[in-house]
């Protein structure tokens, strides 16, 4: 690493030392002895040849001021005060009973009773904690707009030349996307519209604030005068766009990538040597200034007025866009996503390059392997600015606080969390001298939370852009959450004999009998908790459930009044049957619509996504097979853990847990295109099987109830067409659970009738068969209609276990309404549904030892995982990655 950035900070490179700027004035003092005075002659614009310039004095003014426009900001006229306020400022001071008045729609004044007017609007704050309106620095909102199924709605990549810095979001934004709503209600008031990075050099991006107009535009949206950002990419994507063409285009490898960044930044600089002679010569001249507005975004970067955002994960990368940026006198603001920043921050500090992370996404393609839970803190603690974000809609947009949210549980200072998504990206986007924080004299873009916003849940009570309520709730502050102590590295849990973590964390022996003492106890069935209770374990088997006297010699470990639950269950991933999602041999491979397949055969249990996704909570993983038929295959069931180097009589569940089924979308390849098609595929199937009556057709399996089918479809026509399909046929014994569902609230009823069960995920409505999502009102209307619910991710998402337990805290805020029903959720319900074997998804006495103990809430990122029981191996606090 010293190496590495002893020769980045070097004075070695010719960028170091600025040579194009010794070029300019060598090439200027030629011009003014009178050599080379055609210098501009041979520029055309749209085919013209210029022959005079009346304009040359306008031209040559406009050259050295540059071409950054000055627009009248246009602020509301407004005067608003806030009353009784809890404040954050940027250094992390929290002040209470604090007011703030905001007059023509900046903050003028933050302090104690500020008295009110004749025709202020008054704002009772009464006590929420307020900070500066969140700001994600790299969202593709507008540009990749919902519905994302529809290619009309997909306009971030003009994937037609690697290297077009010309293009612009702002003349692509689509002020009507749906997501733009559903963001700003996150408590998101500024977003940086970022081109995508299928190009080396993908275009100018846009600065908007989310602002609410009946039939909002994007003049309404663009922030006024905001800095000319542009967008590069490192890394697969270009490399891919391009490589993967036939015939092949550059580029096809990094090397390419590298010399499209140069060619294309050299091109500006000769334009900038012929502008600034040009102007540098005797005048008035003949010839027309030389311009290339393709070129314009460029001449802004390399004059220093634009703001460089480049999306890059690896330190190849980060190193080559280092060694560009210097050889041309660059300055790069942010590395985008940057996974493998936390390896280089002497580099990145040396240089004042920020970076915007994701919290926690990793694995999804080969160049985000190394990612960790981590970097945020590590790179904070080294000096670097740190900024979390969304991409989306790759995260949803609404989610930018969750990231925030997540960094500090894994140990980012809790003010840096806070600044991840204020200050830092206000600074990094060029804009830190109007937004991002709460000062007298900046636009006044404010939220008034329910609680600390890195309390998972916390939600927007009001928000203000410029001064003018965007969001309004009615909701109560928690006092009790005012407050916030990071839970990095707390922990309670006293164990017996000392040291007995550490020799069982270095150990591949089991312990042959231990006791878990004085917790409260969850299950994953209907029974009460277990106020203060032990377990017994011995030889792999719980022995005794509440009151219970520890064998003699038995190992201890007192949870201190910490929870115990059972280990969660995740159903409808491709666990363990992907690494890298991106790279086709890196997984199990796509099967082709045989319902005899059983994913467990495919399965490499030792892999990035079961680690995590065990670290995680995650015990028993049910994978359903990757296909893109109908009939994907059999799930098959069974457990995950350190100590699971692959799947044997031990650690398999169940290798045929269910036939799954998918319909619409994600089946319409190959023979079966239409919804239609695809139900009359299965119809027929059954009918055969039926006739056919052989024991061993799984499809035979399900029609006599042997079997449970998982159909995943989020439509609520696809399952109501399911459901009659099965009613019409007589067949009344199918055990039948629909995935992702993000509909079936408006069948619930029908679901009742049929006995059907959910496995739902917090949806969002991005796409044609899940438009009707309604994540904050589904669960309760499963619940009203006793329909058993289970809770997972999107279907499919392999990333999502690691974090499962906070998707069941975010549903807390919108139907979950105690401990022991999101237990139940992840645990006790989907092993009923899937008939999984006494004891798994439970706590039990005769079952095995497969539990979890917390110190706290279990579905709050203020809690950590103290042990993880499984396949009759224990291990304390197992760590993310």
């Amino acid at each position: 690493m010293d190496e590495r950035a002893g020769l980045l900070s070097g004075d070695g490179f010719l960028g170091e030392s600025k040579k194009w700027k010794v070029a300019l004035a060598l090439a200027s003092v030629i011009a003014i002895i009178g050599i080379g005075v055609s210098i501009g002659l041979g520029v055309q614009l749209g085919g013209y040849k210029a022959t005079a310039n009346p304009n040359y004095d306008e031209d040559c003014k406009r050259f050295k001021a540059g071409y950054v426009p000055s627009e009248p900001l246009q602020l509301p006229q407004n005067n608003v005060v806030i009353k009784n306020a809890t404040i954050w400022s940027n250094d992390g001071v929290i002040s209470y009973a604090r007011d703030i008045r905001i007059q023509n729609g900046l903050i003028s004044e933050i302090g104690s009773g500020i008295a009110t007017r004749s025709g202020d609007t008054v704002i009772d704050a009464m006590g929420a904690f307020v900070t500066p309106g969140l700001i994600d620095m790299h969202s593709h909102a507008g540009v990749y707009s919902f519905p994302e199924d529809a290619h009309a709605t997909q306009d971030g990549n003009e994937m037609t030349n690697p290297a077009s810095p010309q293009v612009r979001t702002v003349d692509a934004l689509a002020p009507e996307d749906n997501a733009i709503e559903e963001i700003r209600a996150s408590g998101v008031t500024a977003s940086q519209i970022l081109p995508g990075s299928g190009n080396v050099m993908g275009g100018q991006a846009t600065q908007i604030k989310l602002r609410v107009a009946a039939f909002p535009t994007v003049d309404l949206l663009r922030i006024k005068n905001g800095s000319i950002a542009l967008k590069m990419a490192c890394g697969e994507n270009p490399k891919n766009v391009y490589g993967n063409r036939n015939p092949h285009q550059l580029p096809m490898s990094r090397m390419g990538n590298g010399w499209v960044m140069r060619e294309k930044l050299a091109e500006g600089q000769k334009l900038l040597l012929a502008q600034e002679q040009y102007c540098q010569a005797p005048g008035p001249r003949q010839e027309l200034f030389p311009r290339d507005y393709s070129l314009d975004n460029i001449l802004a970067l390399l004059r220093g007025q634009a703001v460089l955002n480049i999306h890059c994960y690896k330190v190849v990368d980060f190193e080559m866009a280092i060694r560009v940026a210097k050889e041309f006198g660059v300055k790069i603001a942010a590395f985008h996503h940057a996974i493998e920043a936390y390896r280089i921050p002497r580099v990145l500090k040396e240089n004042n390059i920020s970076v915007a992370l994701f919290s926690d996404q990793f694995g999804f393609k080969f160049e985000a392997r190394h990612s960790s839970v981590h970097a945020p803190r590590l790179l904070d603690e080294q000096g670097v600015a740190v900024a979390l974000k969304t991409d989306h809609p790759v995260i949803n947009g609404r989610d930018l606080l969750y990231q925030a949210q997540k960094a500090a549980h894994w140990g980012l200072d809790p003010n840096a969390a806070l600044r991840s998504v204020t200050s830092v990206p206000a600074d990094s986007i060029g804009l830190g001298n109007r937004i991002g924080y709460l000062k007298p004299g900046y636009e006044a873009d404010i939220v008034l939370w329910d609680r600390h916003p890195l309390h998972l849940g916390a939600t927007p009570i009001k928000s203000l852009i410029e001064g003018q309520i965007v969001v309004d709730r009615v909701a109560r502050v928690q006092y009790d959450k005012l407050s916030y102590t990071s839970p990095w590295n707390r922990y309670a849990m006293a164990s017996q004999p000392a040291g007995i973590c550490d020799f069982i964390s270095s150990s591949s022996n089991n312990l042959p009998s231990y006791a878990v003492t004085n917790a409260r106890i969850y299950f994953g069935d209907a029974r009460d908790p277990v106020a203060s209770g032990a377990i017994v374990v011995q030889n792999g088997l719980i022995t005794c459930v509440g009151v219970c006297t520890p064998p003699n010699g038995a190992a201890t470990f007192d949870m201190n009044g910490g929870i115990v639950m059972p280990g969660m269950i995740y159903a409808g991933a491709a666990i363990g049957l992907t690494e890298v999602e991106q790279e086709s041999t890196w997984s199990d491979g796509i099967s082709t619509g045989d319902p005899s397949v059983h994913a467990m055969d495919g399965v490499t249990v030792e892999s990035q996504h079961t680690s995590a996704a065990y670290a995680g909570g995650i015990l028993t993983a049910i994978a359903r097979p990757l296909s893109s038929a109908i009939m994907m295959g059999q799930s098959s069931a069974f457990f995950i853990g350190p100590s699971i180097r692959v799947i044997d009589s031990t650690t398999a569940v169940r290798t045929s847990a269910a036939l799954d089924i998918q319909i619409g979308n994600a089946a319409k390849s190959g023979w079966a295109p239409s919804v239609s098609q695809q139900i009359a595929t299965l119809r027929n199937a059954f009918i055969e099987a039926n006739k056919t009556a052989s024991a061993t057709n799984p499809v035979y399996q399900v029609i006599q109830g042997q079997l449970p089918m998982v159909v995943w479809t989020d439509s609520a026509d696809h399952m109501s067409s399911i459901m009659r399909m099965i009613s019409d046929l007589s067949f009344s014994n199918v055990r039948l659970i629909f995935g992702g569902a993000s509909e079936s609230w408006l069948i619930a009823s029908d679901l009742k009738r049929f006995g059907a069960s959910v496995i739902l995920y917090r949806c969002s409505p991005n796409g044609y068969e899940n438009r009707r999502c309604a994540y904050r009102t589904i669960i309760s209307e499963m619940k009203k209609n006793g329909i058993k619910v289970g809770y997972a991710g999107p279907p499919g998402d392999v990333i999502l276990p690691r974090f499962l337990r906070w998707e069941v805290g975010q549903a807390r805020e919108f139907g979950v309404e105690t401990i022991e029903e999101g237990v139940r959720m992840v645990s006790g319900n989907i092993a009923s549904m899937y008939g999984l074997p006494p004891g798994v998804g439970d706590i039990s006495v005769g079952g095995p030892a497969n539990f979890l103990g917390f110190n706290g809430d279990p579905f709050s990122t203020l809690s950590n995982i103290e042990f993880v029981a499984v396949a009759g191996k224990f291990e304390c606090r197992p760590q993310q990655k």
